[in-house]
């Protein structure tokens, strides 16, 4: 039977992948940043599964929430700017799909024949470190806070756009 971490390992990839896929291949910008955060969700949900919840929180405020939101502006602005939308549009774009294919193989098949030697997981030390507890704080005592400011902060940039974009008009 198969353990329940391969299957999750399998569909986060599977999900990570396609929508980097979807990033680098889309012609809209907006459709692209939304799958980027899709992708970041992704990689998020590989560090739950590799037990590594402080860096899947701290992919999802700075990556999912803080990076995404500035490509949005990003975008929103330079459309502003040259007043038109961006489409991607690139004469290289078989080429570099089929350098993307050759090295993605290369990369597999250096990992497939790699013998990886087997470690023992590291034995925490009697005395927690800084990380160890601000981790565990962030994960148990504000979590909920932490995720509740972002999101009203997030909510707080979408409007302020919106509102910029009215008085523009």
């Amino acid at each position: 039977m198969i353990p329940w971490s391969a299957i999750a390992v399998g569909l986060l990839g599977a999900l990570t992948i396609g929508s980097a896929l979807l990033v680098v291949t889309l012609r809209n910008l907006y459709h692209c940043a939304l799958f980027l955060a899709l992708s970041f969700t992704g990689i998020a949900g590989l560090y739950v599964v590799l037990s590594a919840e402080f860096l899947a929180a701290t992919q999802i405020l700075v990556y999912v929430g803080a990076i995404t939101v500035l490509i949005l502006f990003a975008i929103m602005l330079t459309e502003h700017i040259v007043g038109e939308r961006g489409q991607i549009v690139s004469r290289y774009r078989l080429p570099s799909a089929a350098i993307s294919l050759l090295m993605a193989l290369l990369v597999g098949g250096t990992l497939w024949s790699t013998k990886w030697p087997s470690q023992q997981a590291p034995k925490l030390s009697a005395t927690p470190t800084t990380s160890f507890i601000l981790g565990r704080e962030l994960l148990t005592t504000y979590l909920i806070p932490f995720e509740v400011a972002s999101v009203v902060l997030l909510a707080a940039l979408v409007g302020a756009v919106v509102l910029a974009k009215q008085e523009a008009s």
